[in-house]
């Protein structure tokens, strides 16, 4: 047991824990949060979502690079795009849903895989 606490993730689980985690912050930007917040935020959600896009070109998918693409032009932190919170809501709640819906749709493709 103590050999499988030591164990690193691998880079599929690690992929898996960032988008849930960016799709958490996602909502955590729903409340006041301060600026910083948001622009760590970016930041992340902006790089979990360029990684997911250039995983998917290498494997080939036909959508979700392209919607990770998006992703990460919405949230570029380097030139961000300025919208009221009241815009920014339903986009993060929706870009949240797809970054888990990402995770099951891997998971059900490994399954069929299989």
């Amino acid at each position: 047991m103590a050999g499988k606490l030591g164990t690193a993730l691998s880079p599929n689980m690690a992929f898996v824990f960032a988008r849930v985690g960016a799709a958490v912050l996602l909502l955590f930007a729903l409340g006041r949060n301060p600026y910083d917040f948001y622009t760590i935020m970016r930041w992340i959600v902006c790089g979990v979502s360029a990684y997911g896009a250039f995983t998917e070109f290498e494997r080939k998918r036909s959508a979700w690079p392209w919607t990770f693409v998006i992703i990460a032009i919405a949230f570029n932190p380097i030139a961000p795009v300025r919208l009221s919170r009241e815009t920014w809501a339903p986009i993060d709640v929706l870009v949240a849903g797809i970054l888990i819906g990402s995770v099951v749709a891997n998971r059900k493709a490994k399954e069929i895989r299989r």
